[in-house]
């Protein structure tokens, strides 16, 4: 989901954030593949939360939704537990759902994933990986086009980016998750050098971005197994059960 100029202005707007959808009743399509990514942030210390967000993707005959399944936020100070009691929890969490792999950022380094490996769960990061047509080949009519394989790391940003068109447009069933959404409608758009776009929570201790950061990871990651979204160059890759989206509320959804 390709971010446009102004953009920050919509994604993170106060009209928006005081109508942030929640609850929307959703059914998929009969026989639709069963997609279920979770994202988590555990990277924070102990005076944040460490957030886990499980988001299962719903093809539907009008479009592409979201629904999340399971949000769990614990702040280790307030709570009085350990970030490996936390990493259990997550872990029973995520095989209670039939899950061995959780996406999380690079902030937290190895400990992350040595720790959930403790608990027989893969961390992986967030990476989007496909066919890319080589520079050079698109216009050669002898050969035609060559491809290779490339990857890419999505950030925080880069998945916040993804969401925020989701939410806007009713595509995401939020529960009534009291932290999730007030981060989200606290969540604040800034510009940076080189025209790049930050969003995140704004300054001070109480604000906080954990369960934003899992909710982005974990909708991202649908996205991408459901072939909606592909790298800058990519080859189209749309599953057959996505074959009817012609680009949505938003647009061309390839970077």
């Amino acid at each position: 989901m390709a971010h446009q100029p102004g953009d920050e202005a919509s994604l993170w707007s106060p009209r928006y954030r005081r109508n942030i959808p929640r609850n929307i009743e959703l059914a998929g399509r009969p026989n639709a593949p069963r997609i279920i990514c979770a994202g988590v942030d555990v990277s924070g210390g102990a005076g944040n939360y460490n957030a886990l967000v499980i988001t299962q993707y719903i093809e539907k005959p009008d479009g592409h939704f979201f629904e999340v399944l399971d949000c769990k936020g614990v702040n280790c100070r307030q709570s009085g537990v350990t970030l490996d009691d936390v990493v259990k929890l997550f872990a029973d969490m995520l095989k209670a759902r039939g899950l061995s792999v959780v996406y999380g950022d690079r902030f937290g380094g190895q400990w992350p994933a040595m720790r959930f490996a403790d608990h027989g769960i893969k961390y992986a990061n967030p990476i989007i990986s496909g066919r890319v047509i080589d520079p050079g080949s698109a216009n050669n009519t002898r050969t035609g086009c060559t491809t290779s394989v490339q990857e890419m790391y999505y950030d925080l940003t880069m998945c916040v980016q993804e969401l925020g068109p989701w939410i806007r447009s009713r595509r995401v069933s939020l529960p009534d998750h009291p932290q999730l959404l007030k981060e989200l409608k606290n969540m604040e758009a800034r510009a940076k050098s080189g025209s790049k776009l930050s969003i995140s929570a704004p300054p001070g201790a109480d604000h906080y971005d954990d369960h934003v950061a899992a909710l982005a990871i974990s909708v991202t990651m649908c996205a991408f197994q459901a072939g909606i979204i592909r790298l800058p160059g990519g080859v189209p890759n749309v599953k057959p059960w996505a074959s009817g989206f012609q680009g949505g509320p938003f647009g061309n959804m390839g970077r």
